[in-house]
Parts: structure tokens; sequence; C-alpha cells
């Protein structure tokens, strides 16, 4: 018996070795600074594509050897759109506006990339990626493990750096997270590391929720990865943050056998909550030093509170789940809560120290200004704008600094900071690479959601959470290989799990 399931799982185990080359050896990738953290992560992914391919090979080859194969390589059509999708940047590199740029090194930028190395060359790194692990379905369970074991290590760095140590030393001179906030961890720049935590977070609580037996580890790493977005507070980590519970509440309606487990969920985040709010740290409230608890009152622990009532409603429930809500009425409660969401932000009195919420008011108030969101909200109007003279080709792979850059000269705009993105990702297609990208792009990750929720394996929808919310994300944030090959990982197992499955039986 032992032997018979070796003999069947082992293709499984060999792609979650795949999957945790990405999900937990490249997370913790760097070279010792922070000063060139990018480079680190670019070679890094260099090196562990070789690690991966390898793999990916040898999985090919027993798998012919055990004649296996048929049974296991699967094919979706998402693989065939993001082909199409790579072509399409290959082709605006050659066609772009920009196609001849020489970036500062005198290397052509559609190539190499303007700063942040994000060329065609960079880009086929990630369509590797993305094929090689559309194919074969990695066993998860194991696969997570290893991201959670790699994830409460990324976190242990974070946490030896608030208490001003250095452990790997990132940090040159008597540099520290006290002196330059927006380096943490080992991936560098928070908004880089609240991607990660969208595409990671997402896979562990949901792990723990739906996988067949709940695993403490992937709680323990996925509540410590929350607790690190709450700590940075990056705006759209926390947006996906929200996204994500509201995907637990749904599962929490429709589901009664998963609700204790996600009611223990909802108790640790919201003493997370508090044990935040109790945290007053130097670069963020303008504390002397790291300082717990920080202005203690009631208001402070009522989210602990709330978060014991989850746990012991929990208990009574792990026994007596209750009755599902049909789609339909959860479908009108969702609905229902965003407007009411909508109606609280449009209705109640703000001020500007409410930062984003007073900024998506006025917005809602008909009242958008271009300094929204750090001139985020110019930088998009300015993108839509000049993305227009190149709509089919775009300007090429990583060219937004020298098309912005002249747009500004003809214009006689003045931005107060240097933007080589638009720091929106679905912007920076449209303007790197043109609409047919853009839209390449949108239609596959649509179909992988499409059939992630179509199948209904477990598995599936542990990936469709972790696809959406770095989605989500993406509105407000760029591709950059310091997380970006994450992503594509995912993309390419989301494929494997939510493939059609294959008329044909094993033996045919």
């Amino acid at each position: 018996m032992i032997l018979r399931r070796l003999r069947d799982s082992w293709p499984d185990f060999l792609a979650a070795l795949m999957g945790a080359v990405w999900l937990a050896v490249f997370p913790l990738w760097q070279d010792g600074s922070f000063s060139r953290i990018t480079k680190a992560k670019l070679d890094g992914m260099h090196i562990l594509s070789g690690v991966m391919l390898g793999l990916f090979v040898l999985l090919l080859l027993l798998m012919l050897i055990f004649r296996s194969h048929k049974a296991r390589v699967h094919l979706h059509p998402a693989q065939f759109i993001a082909l199409c999708y790579f072509t399409w940047v290959a082709l605006s590199a050659w066609q772009g506006a920009y196609a001849g740029q020489l970036n500062a090194n005198g290397d052509p930028a559609v190539w190499l990339g303007a700063i942040r190395h994000e060329g065609l060359q960079t880009h086929l790194f990630y369509a590797l990626i993305f094929l090689c692990m559309s194919f074969v379905r990695p066993h998860l369970s194991t696969l997570l493990r290893l991201a959670s074991a790699a994830l409460l290590v990324f976190f242990a760095v974070v946490v030896m750096q608030y208490a001003d140590l250095n452990p790997l030393g990132l940090f040159p001179g008597q540099l520290s997270v006290r002196t330059n906030y927006e380096f943490q961890g080992t991936i560098g720049n928070i908004d880089m590391v609240s991607g990660y935590l969208c595409l990671t977070v997402p896979l562990l609580l949901g792990g723990f929720v739906l996988l067949e037996k709940p695993d403490p580890l992937l709680l323990l790493a996925g509540l410590c990865g929350v607790m690190e977005q709450l700590m940075i507070e990056v705006q759209s980590g926390l947006i996906a943050l929200l996204v994500g519970l509201g995907l637990l509440t749904i599962l929490l309606l429709m589901k009664p056998q998963l609700r204790w487990r996600i009611l223990v969920v909802y108790g640790g985040v919201l003493a997370l909550v508090s044990v935040r709010m109790l945290l007053g740290f130097p670069w963020l409230e303008g504390t002397a030093d790291v300082v717990f608890p920080y202005q203690l009152s009631f208001l402070k622990l009522l989210p602990a509170l709330l978060g014991t009532g989850c746990w012991a409603a929990a208990i009574l429930l792990h026994r007596t789940p209750g009755k599902a809500l049909s789609g339909k009425q959860t479908l009108l409660l969702a609905l229902a809560f965003i407007l009411l969401c909508l109606a609280a932000v449009y209705f109640f009195p703000l001020t500007e120290s409410a930062g984003g919420l007073w900024e998506m008011q006025q917005i809602l108030h008909g009242n958008p200004q271009d300094s929204y969101g750090s001139y985020r909200l110019g930088v998009w109007r300015h993108t839509l704008t000049f993305a227009r003279h190149n709509a089919v080709f775009g300007t090429g792979p990583d060219t937004f600094l020298y098309a912005l850059k002249d747009y500004q000269a003809r214009n006689n705009i003045h931005l107060p900071e240097t933007f080589d993105t638009p720091h929106n990702e679905y912007l920076a297609i449209l303007s790197n690479n043109g609409l047919p990208a853009l839209m390449l792009y949108l239609i596959m990750l649509l179909t992988l959601l499409f059939f992630c929720l179509r199948s209904r394996r477990r598995e599936s929808l542990i990936l469709f959470a972790s696809v959406l919310l770095f989605m989500v994300q993406g509105f407000f944030s760029f591709s950059i290989c310091l997380v970006t090959p994450m992503f594509w990982a995912v993309c390419g197992m989301s494929c494997a799990w939510s493939a059609p499955e294959r008329t044909t039986s094993p033996e045919s």
C-alpha cells in the first residue's frame, strides 16, 4: 500500500519542490545588502529558474519512464493566452515607440529594463516559470508547509530589525529599519513586502480553512503575515486583507463545516489588530522606542475581546455548524455590505488625517486631485493620456520612465518626484506593451479565476484567493523581480489545479 501510494504521488511531491523554489527559497534570497536587493533577486531568479527547469525536466523524464505523463500533464486555456501575452510583450520590444532607447548602462532598455530590470529578458523568465509550474499539480499541503516556514523566518527577521538588530547585514553602516523604514525583511521595499504577503497569506490561511486537515503551522504563519501587514501599514495590502476577509465571510455563510476554522482565523486577526493598536513605533507613531502597550484604552482592547468571542463561537460551531445560505442569499448580503461600506465612506464626516479614506471620499464626491495616493492619481491620469499615442505596441517593456519624462517636457508638467512606473500594474502594461497586451493579461487572469471557481477543488479555491488578492494590490503596485516570479509560479499552479479533467483514462 505504501509503495503504491508513493508511486502514485511522487510527481505531486516533485512538483511541490518546484513550487517551493519560489514560495520558500526565493523570498529569503538576498546577498546581504538592501542597496542592491533588486539585482540580487534578479540573479536569484536566474539561478532558481535553472533549478526549477532541472526539476521539471527530471519530472517529465520520470513520468515518461513510468508512463504516467498522460494522467499527470494538464492543459489549460490560460496557458495559450499567457503565451499570446508574452508574445505581444516581445512584439512591443521590437515595435514599441522606445525600442531603440538605451538605459543608463548603455544597454537596450527594452531588453534589460530602464531601472527595475523589467525588460523582455525578465519577462521571458516569467514565461518560463509560469509554463513549468502549469502542467503538473503540486502536492499543495506540502508546498504550503514549506512556504509557512519561509514566512516565519521572514517575520523573525523583521522582528529582529524592529528590535534595532541587523541579523543578515542588510542595513549598511549605522542604518537600520528606524532610519530606513521602507526597507524590511529579506525583500526590501515595504510595497514589495506587501505584495509578497498579499500572495502568500491567502495561500496559508486559505490552506488552514480549506484543506482536509487544518494545519496549525499554516495558521501561525498566515497570522504572522497579517501582523506584518498591520505593522507596515501599506494601504494596498490592507485593502487586499479586507478583500480576503470578505472571501472568508462568503465561505462562512455558504460552508457550515468550515465555520469554526474561519472563526479561528477571525479571532486571530482581531487579536492582532489589538496588538498593533497597542504598539508604538518610532517611525510611525513617533515614540522614542518601540513601546508596548502604547496609550492603553478600552477601544484598543475591543478587537481582542471580539476575537475572543470568535474563538468561543468556533468551539460551539465545531460540533453544531448550523445551516448554509444559498448562493443568491450570500450574493445579496455581499452586495448590501459593499453598498453600506460605500455609503459610510461617502456620508461619514472625515478629515485629511484619515488619509486614504478621506481621499476616497473626495473622489466619490467628485473632487479628485492629482496629489491623492502620493501623486498616483495624477500619474494615472497622465499615463492614460500619453498611452493613447502608442495604443498598439506601447513604448516597449520597462520604458515608462522615458515616455513620462518626454510627455512632461512636451506639456511643461512638473511632478514632485521621478516616476519610473505608474504604480498600477495594469496601466504599466498598457503604457509599456499596448492595449492588446493588457487585454490578453486580463483575459488570462480572469480565465484562471473562472476555472478555479468552476473546478471547486479545495486547492483551486486556495489559489483563486491568492491570485485575486495579488490582482487587487496590483492596482496600486507594479511588477518587479522582487515578487513577480512568485506570482507567475502561483498562476502556473492555478493552471495545473483548475485544468479541465481529461476524458482519457491513465491506461489509455
